[in-house]
Order: structure tokens, then C-alpha cells, then sequence
């Protein structure tokens, strides 16, 4: 029986566990739509956790 934390394969990337951070809209971009240091440091802090893949799927650029 699968868990959570059992490690899992997606072709040639393998993941520690079955946990995704799923797209979401942080509404924290510039005026001009660059990232912001708030912005930067969200992904920061998503990107350091050793048990999570980040799911981005879209974009929006003014």
C-alpha cells in the first residue's frame, strides 16, 4: 500500500513523497509584473523544503 512519504517516480525525476505545492496565484508581482523580493522569497522558502514539488503552470505578463 502506498503512503504519503513513500518515494515515487515521474520518469526520470523521482520524488521523496507524494506532496505537490499546486499553482496558485500570489498576486505580488510590480506594476510593471516583475517578481518582487516578497515574491522571490516565497519561492525561496517553497524551493528549500526537501519534501516538495512545486507545480507552476502558468503565467500572466503585462
Amino acid at each position: 500500500m502506498s503512503t504519503v512519504f513513500q518515494e515515487v517516480r515521474l520518469d526520470h525525476l523521482v520524488l521523496n513523497n507524494h506532496l505537490v505545492q499546486r499553482a496558485t496565484w500570489e498576486n505580488m508581482a510590480s506594476e510593471d509584473g516583475q517578481m518582487t523580493e516578497e515574491l522571490y522569497k516565497i519561492y525561496e522558502t517553497l524551493a528549500i523544503a526537501p519534501y516538495l514539488l512545486i507545480q507552476k503552470l502558468n503565467s500572466c505578463y503585462r
